[in-house]
């Protein structure tokens, strides 16, 4: 048993509750005006599309990869409290702040109060717990249940393991956890194992009674457990998220204690001097708190070698005890009265940082839909409805629904909600082409976004209107006219060089400063002819014989690609010379003519290291022009850049065909200074 110096105290608990409280209120914040996120949209559409408890579990819940409880409460909650942003999120908040008041107890239980309260200012006042005890999905749940757990177990084994209403709530908590979310889960099979060294004769069947008791209860959903366990990874095979590598370590580190070097400078420089301080050798509940945080790490990296899994969120449950390691050494403030200055201190400096220095906001971390809906109506009413078409790029229509629900406004001149590249562009071709509105609204959020759509869009919309960029989410508004204030493409260009085929023109290149060297292009194998409007071409041998050239005063060079050459001229460059940092895109463009039915042009990019490749990727003709289609039109290639690229680095582009007969009037690359911070903070290059 625990000596009574570590049993509660009326000011301890009054100290506790007011963090809880102010953590509680930060959460708060923001929860009801924040846009709602992608994932809390795929829930509320999952519930709503459900007619049954029975359809929800087997048809919603198995295909989520989530267990089912978040999805359960929002079930019964929005029937009640509505879907406002504020009512869905409201039980999610609460959970949040309910982790911070358990998660402390457990601290003041193994180290004190000095510990508790630096451990409840962590939980409380951090980015990573406010942020998913924000979000209405499995994480606050899950991290509550977790806490909960761990509490009530250490006040059996350690406090007093007579009273049966602590196995009880353990059981309660065990379930929570279960049905919460699956790393929140581990931690209760953890805990369950620890447990075992810890039992005495008299201990073990009642203990043994509460853990086959959650078994039981958790067995109704093995089905589907096991299912989704099947699946392999987010997202299953080929899933969106790879692997992690050894930096993902530090990355945590720095991700959980706010992205900010002064604030894990503090926390470690405070865990380092009390240490010294106390001068304490470690004990059983120091290789706890080290089992509890280490251990579901260390699985799920593991884990997602082969399936991955591991992200930052999944740590939420076990991130106290890394807190708890840290802090555990500050003295008790009833043993030292100033003591207590050192966790308040810690307070004070994290709700300052996430108040006042850099307010926390969620939808900095997640992209926005709200926004999307709100900017594309606004322009609506400013230029009139019907002389605005709309085409968001979403993963499911309701997250624009949602919105539209929200602001109370039915969708006008909406012409689609999703573009996922490759043969869908020649659709959204279509669309652009077809419209008869003066002004085009493109708005994406949370999913990839081909580059080529804006590409496409100021074929007919040459003017940017105005844009707006978040993370990993923007809205673009573009017109037909060019009036006071808008933009063309020259003025997001930071470097472009065209290879028009002319002889007289030679190369044309325009950047940004005289000290980018100019790009040349290699000499093409092609047969280089005259052509304006159109080729008329016989073949006899495999060979151009003759064409048709109309009176023109300006002639215009194409190239033909066929059996005999397949490949364009190739630029090859520095990434440093036409990249200037990773934000940047590239595009490149390619004016063709298919003269036989079956040609296909492909334009690709490829990346190379000391002559070795290191990325390449394409982009085929046939996902932009339709098959049959005899002018000359357009395609484009839109790249964002990979990671770890250094200015050192190569960058070639070049066309080719597949053996048939395309005429190309002119290649274009350019660098545009794209979405800064897209998908967050990124490191210049080399």
């Amino acid at each position: 048993m625990l000596q009574s110096n570590k049993s509660p105290d009326h000011k301890f608990l009054w100290i506790l509750g007011v963090i809880s409280l102010v953590g509680f209120f930060v959460r708060l914040h923001g929860s009801g005006s924040e846009s709602i996120t992608a994932d809390e949209a795929d829930t509320l559409f999952r519930i709503r599309s459900s007619e049954s408890l029975s359809e929800l579990l087997n048809v919603w819940v198995r295909g989520d990869g989530h267990p089912p409880f978040t999805h359960l409460l929002e079930y019964f909650w929005t029937k009640i409290f509505g879907l406002s942003e504020s009512g869905v999120r409201f039980p999610f908040v609460l959970m949040g702040a309910g982790a911070t008041w358990f998660a402390a107890r457990i601290a003041r239980l193994w180290f004190g109060t000095g510990a508790a309260i630096a451990v409840a200012a962590g939980v409380a006042f951090l980015q990573f717990p406010i942020m998913y005890s924000q979000l209405a999905r499995p994480y606050s749940p899950g991290f509550f249940f977790s806490m909960m757990l761990v509490w009530y177990w250490s006040k059996w084994f350690f406090v007093d393991n007579t009273k049966k209403r602590y196995l009880v709530w353990f059981v309660v908590a065990g379930i929570g956890a279960a049905y919460s979310h699956y790393f929140s889960l581990l931690l209760a099979g953890l805990t369950g194992i620890a447990g075992v060294f810890f039992l005495r004769k008299e201990t073990w069947k009642p203990y043994f009674i509460a853990g086959g008791a959650i078994i039981v209860l958790f067995l109704p959903y093995i089905s589907i457990f096991l299912f989704q366990l099947g699946v392999g990874g987010v997202g299953g095979s080929g899933g969106w998220l790879g692997k992690p590598t050894p930096e993902f370590f530090g990355d945590h580190l720095w991700f959980v204690f706010d992205s900010s070097r002064p604030i894990i400078i503090l926390a470690f420089v405070l865990s380092a001097s009390t240490i010294i301080i106390s001068r304490s050798r470690p004990n059983k509940f120091h290789a706890l708190a080290l089992y509890f945080w280490i251990t579901p790490l260390l699985i799920g990296y593991l884990y997602s070698q082969k399936s991955p899994v591991l992200q930052n969120s999944t740590l939420l449950f076990s991130f106290p005890f890394l807190l708890m390691l840290l802090f555990a050494w500050i003295p008790p403030i009833e043993k030292w009265k100033n003591a207590f200055l050192i966790p308040a201190g810690f307070a004070i400096v994290l709700l300052g940082y996430v108040t006042i220095y850099k307010p926390f906001h969620l939808t900095d971390h997640f992209g926005r839909l709200k926004e999307l809906v709100t900017s594309a109506t606004k322009w609506q009413e400013r230029f009139g409805a019907a002389n605005v078409d709309i085409f968001y790029n979403v993963d499911i229509p309701y997250m624009i629904e949602y919105n539209y629900e929200r602001i109370d406004k039915l969708p006008k001149n909406v012409l689609g909600t999703v573009n996922n590249g490759g043969k869908e562009l020649l659709e959204f071709r279509s669309m652009v082409e077809n419209s008869n509105a003066n002004y085009f609204v493109y708005g994406w959020s949370t999913k990839y976004s081909p580059l080529e759509t804006l590409a496409i869009i100021q074929e007919k919309f040459p003017y940017l209107v105005e844009k707006k960029c978040w993370f990993n989410s923007a809205v673009y508004c573009y017109s037909k006219l060019k009036e006071e204030g808008h933009k063309d493409e020259k003025e997001e260009i930071n470097f472009q060089s065209e290879n028009s085929f002319s002889p007289a023109e030679s190369y044309s290149v325009t950047i940004d400063s005289a000290k980018t060297p100019t790009a040349i292009w290699s000499d093409g194998c092609g047969i280089f002819l005259i052509d304006t409007a159109f080729v008329k071409s016989n073949i006899a041998n495999g060979s151009l014989v003759n064409y048709w050239v109309p009176q023109v005063s300006i002639p215009d060079y194409v190239e033909l690609l066929d059996s005999t050459c397949i490949y364009s001229p190739l630029l090859k460059m520095n990434v440093g010379d036409i990249l200037k940092n990773p934000d940047n895109e590239i595009l490149f463009t390619a004016r063709i003519k298919l003269i036989d039915s079956a040609a296909v042009c492909i334009l690709v990019i490829e990346f190379q290291r000391d002559g070795k490749q290191l990325y390449w990727n394409g982009m085929e003709s046939s996902n932009q022009v339709e098959a049959g289609e005899t002018g000359f039109q357009n395609i484009y290639f839109g790249l964002r850049l990979p990671k770890d690229l250094r200015k050192s680095d190569m960058v070639n582009f070049v066309c080719y065909t597949n053996g048939k007969r395309v005429l190309i009037d002119y290649l274009d690359v350019k660098t545009l200074y794209g979405h800064n911070g897209i998908y967050g903070p990124r490191v210049n290059f080399k």
